[in-house]
């Protein structure tokens, strides 16, 4: 018979540390109905928990599942306070050793008892806790109860950014930036960081403490594990700015039920004060268990609760009270009755209070009251996407997926009416809206309207490239008039839009949704690495950029980025910056991009396509914008539809391979291929001798015929089309490789199916997703080109090896495009991190409504 899993819950004795550490054991034990959970704290504070209990006595809970043991803390009344400056930090040296000792006095008793520690789980004063652990085999992991913001701060302050504090601690308001952090002024800082470093100052032993958290932490191996009282949702870019430990939000963790009787609390009737008032009426006012009040202060408090002429009820510890009693006299004799909107109680039951103060008392739906029969506007999303099928596609996925979080969400999709033509092509009167342009699914939940682009449509295998720079400053003007009627017009078809959500080059969409005073989120659908590259380009470091732009190997840091070198930016800051260069409208479109979303108020809102686990350390160096990770976000059944595509039976074809055997080699609707590469790669696919599905676009395709006719039977192991149902494709089992230019739509397509990468980057983002991808996840290799920019039929036939072979290395690509996949599958199921993010922005939008 397998032990039973056990955890030692060890607390620092102060209230605000116990009460966390215990609703942590609690849900433990709600966690899994086999696990056993021993709650151990200091002997004085265990008497307070226990006053009843006779000396020697535990506490258990839960038929022994729960059971409370105290330890030492070398002291036997424990921490007392003092006006000494020197007693807090006398009694921490005491508690340190005591609390060891006692602490493995306690795991070698229970495991003699036949109840075996698995693991140590302690609050945030207790280094040694791991230490005591790390001796007996035992893992740990830190229970930190405060924001993880302040986590990631003592964090970088112990890992290289002392000095700046140090230096200007007596300036409250110098500003400090740490990685992954929002700037923050020395006032702003935990107080022990500023006030507490000297040896002299009172709690010198706290600032030395967590100095030996961070050392602690830094010890283990594998990564530290710390649970954090907080959700991703509160502090997404902060749990990436601690990338050094493996840190799970596991809160808030709130009270359980039974928790009221651990802690003396006043018999006085505030419940019933509290249901005698008006629902949303009462002020709540608590400075937990350690505030210290001077006398001025509390007169000040008293006064302005008064003056506000509300009901108030104010929590004060019994040390504290005896002054509120003197200042209740004075207030009678010179105020005239200070307290008489108040009460003031030693203790209460906080969650109590919380749920009185949220409103019990609103009427129920149907009661009465104007409008009681009219139904609630729905949720109605306009999603606007740039006319090219790599923006349409994630962009309609995006549309789909909002629907699919709640029944009412409307969503109307719109893009350019050449785009919009290419996706209905035969659509009728009747098929579509009143003038032929609309289609409807989803039992008229989703409409497609289109917007005029101003000129005539732009064709994306152009080489003109003053064509294009033209046309977008022609869509700018025309998009934003367009789009505009179009919300006018569903607005008074009794189809409000409540949000708009724009793809990366529409920045003029977030103003006409603000003139009409409509809230905006930008999609973001490459990764949040490439935004953050962006937003600090344009804030800040364009110039080395600039300097160094000719030199592809010059390496640049970023701030909460890896290093990078130039060749591996996004080309458009490298090559598009000049008004004469190629593309400089798309440098311009994004320069556009960042400064509206900082116009934003309050912070702007991103919809990104990946996921936390996908990028975490990206996600904290955007941290001016809420940015939150909804993706993958991967068709639906409709997708293979929206687009032309071959009648050609490439699924027949690969379900006569065996598995993991086909080369599957796709470089996207954009990029262009010269024959002597085309050449290169056929060459290179037939000499790999496997399989292989090549698509092809028909104004490459031109120029395969005549290489068909050149070199004879070369075709002899692949097939070649113009289009496939890509995912369709990468999840057969027969795919064990794709080679690819790198698209985001593409490298996500990939990881959620499991299938190794070959990479060939080409422009735009596709340099940094191939390093995520080959650097960061290793799921794949980097093909090298040669001086001419051509990859050549040898390296072709190597890189594919690379990820298909019987080599280790090959054997551990694969094994971790496994990994991936699973994660990403997770973070995009149900209840997964981003499906959590993407109700959280639905949720956000329908109570603004």
């Amino acid at each position: 018979m397998s032990p039973r899993p056990h955890f030692l819950v060890l607390t620092f004795p102060l209230q605000g540390h116990i009460a966390p550490a215990l609703r942590l054991a609690r849900s433990l034990l709600a966690a899994a109905p086999d696990a056993l959970v021993t709650f151990s704290t200091a002997e004085a504070a265990h008497r307070r928990m226990f006053p009843a209990k006779p000396p020697g006595a535990d506490g258990d809970e839960d038929g022994r599942r729960l059971e409370f043991l105290p330890f030492s803390d070398g002291t036997e009344a424990g921490y007392v306070r003092s006006s000494d400056p020197g007693a807090f930090n006398a009694y921490m040296a005491s508690f340190h050793a005591a609390g060891a000792r006692t602490i493995a006095e306690i795991m070698d008793a229970l495991a003699a008892r036949g109840r075996p520690v698995s693991r140590v789980v302690y609050t945030l004063l207790l280094p040694w806790a791991a230490d005591v652990a790390r001796e007996r085999g035992v893992p740990s992991a830190l229970y930190w109860i405060q924001p993880v913001a302040v986590f990631a701060i003592y964090y970088h302050y112990f890992h290289g950014h002392a000095g700046v504090v140090e230096e200007h601690r007596h300036d409250p308001s110098f500003v400090v930036e740490l990685p992954g952090l929002a700037p923050q002024t020395i006032g702003d800082l935990p107080s022990f960081l500023t006030d507490s470093t000297d040896p002299s100052d009172i709690f010198h032993s706290l600032f030395t403490t967590f100095h030996d958290l961070m050392e602690m932490l830094d010890k283990e191996s594998p990564k530290a594990t710390v649970l954090v009282n907080t959700c991703q949702e509160l502090e997404l870019g902060s749990l990436a700015a601690v990338g050094a430990y493996d840190v799970l939000p596991v809160g808030p963790v709130l009270p359980s039920g039974d928790e009221s009787s651990i802690f003396k609390q006043d018999d006085a009737e505030y419940i019933e004060w509290l249901d005698a008032k008006p629902a949303n009426s009462v002020v709540y006012v608590a400075f937990g268990s350690l505030a210290a009040m001077a006398r001025e202060q509390l007169d000040e408090l008293l006064q302005g609760l008064e003056e506000s002429g509300r009901p108030y009820l104010c929590i004060i510890r019994k040390d504290i009270k005896v002054a509120i009693a003197e200042a209740e006299a004075e207030a009678e004799a010179e105020m005239h009755g200070r307290l008489k909107n108040g009460m003031v109680v030693e203790w209460c039951d906080q969650m109590c209070i919380r749920d009185r103060l949220q409103g019990a008392q609103q009427l129920p739906n149907g009661s009465g009251g104007c409008g009681s029969e009219m139904s609630p506007p729905r949720p109605h999303f306009l999603v606007l996407a740039f006319p090219i099928q790599g923006h349409i596609a994630p962009a309609l996925r995006l549309a789909r997926r909002l629907l699919a979080v709640a029944p009412e969400v409307l969503a109307t999709f719109s893009t350019t009416e050449a785009a919009h033509s290419r996706m209905f092509p035969v659509k009728s009167t009747e098929q579509g809206g009143e003038d032929g342009s609309g289609g409807i699914e989803e039992d008229g939940r989703l409409e497609f309207l289109s917007f005029s682009e101003g000129a005539d449509a732009w064709d994306s295998r152009s080489s003109d490239v003053g064509a294009f720079n033209a046309y977008m400053a022609s869509f700018h003007a025309a998009g934003a008039r367009s789009v505009g009627e179009l919300k006018d017009a569903l607005a008074a078809r009794g189809r409000p839009v409540s949000r708009v959500v724009y793809t990366l080059l529409l920045p003029w969409a977030a103003d006409v949704a603000r003139e009409r005073g409509v809230p905006s989120a930008l999609y973001w659908i490459q990764p949040a690495a490439v935004l953050a590259t962006y937003y600090h380009y344009f804030h800040g470091h364009a110039g080395v950029v600039a300097e160094h732009r000719h030199d592809p190997s010059f390496v640049v840091e970023l701030p909460g980025l890896a290093p990078q070198t130039i060749g591996d930016l996004p080309s458009y800051l490298t090559d598009c910056t000049d008004p004469s260069d190629n593309f400089h409208s798309i440098f311009t479109t994004i320069r556009d991009v960042i400064e509206s979303r900082d116009k934003e108020i309050p912070r702007a809102t991103v919809l990104a396509n990946t996921c936390q686990e996908l990028e975490v350390g990206a996600f904290a160096a955007v941290g001016a914008h809420d940015v939150l990770p909804v993706g993958p976000v991967l068709p639906s059944g409709y997708d293979a539809g929206i687009f032309e595509h071959d009648d050609a039976k490439y699924m027949e074809w690969l379900d006569a391979n065996p598995p993991n055997s086909v080369v599957y080699v796709s470089f996207g609707s954009l990029a262009p291929m010269a024959r002597e590469q085309l050449d290169e790669l056929l060459h290179g696919l037939e000499e790999s001798e496997r399989p292989y599905l090549f698509v092809v676009r028909k104004d490459i395709k031109a120029k395969l015929g005549e290489a068909e006719a050149e070199i004879g039977e070369r075709l002899k192991n692949g097939v070649v089309v113009e289009w496939c149902d890509q995912v369709q494709v990468l999840s057969h089992a027969a795919v064990g490789c794709f080679v690819t230019h790198c698209g985001w739509n593409s490298v996500l397509e990939s990881v959620a199916a499991g299938v190794p990468m070959v990479c060939v980057p080409w422009m735009a983002d596709q340099r940094m997703n191939a390093q995520l991808v080959v650097l960061e996840w290793r799921t794949g290799v980097r093909a090298p080109v040669d001086n001419g920019g051509v990859l050549r039929a040898a390296k072709v036939k190597q890189c594919i090896d690379e990820v298909m072979g019987n080599s280790d290395a090959a054997v551990e690509v694969r094994r971790m495009a496994r990994k991936w996949k699973q994660v990403v599958t997770e973070a995009s199921g149900n209840g997964g991190s981003s499906d959590r993010n993407l109700t959280a922005f639905v949720d956000g939008t329908m109570s603004e409504i």
